[in-house]
């Protein structure tokens, strides 16, 4: 039980932390602040979670597909906008 909060944890910190250094980067570099980051944070976290409801065959979900499958969804969203 507390090894999978643990993990969870690192997990959750991880995004957060890419959120933080992707709106510091964009501050350091254009002097600009960048909220867009945290509506795609948000858009990637519902596009996930509406692709692992798509893809639980049974109860059973394959995460490194729902990751990767996110991760196609939301490049094709970046490219369009």
């Amino acid at each position: 039980m507390f090894f999978t909060q643990l993990v969870n944890g690192l997990i959750v910190g991880s995004g957060y932390g890419l959120v933080a250094v992707g709106l510091n980067y964009t501050l350091g570099l254009a002097r600009v602040f960048n909220f867009a980051y945290g509506a795609f944070y948000a858009w990637a976290a519902y596009a996930g979670i509406a692709i692992g409801g798509a893809l639980a065959w049974g109860g059973h979900v394959n995460y490194v597909a729902v990751c990767l499958l996110t991760l196609i969804v939301m490049a094709v969203i970046a490219a369009l906008f």
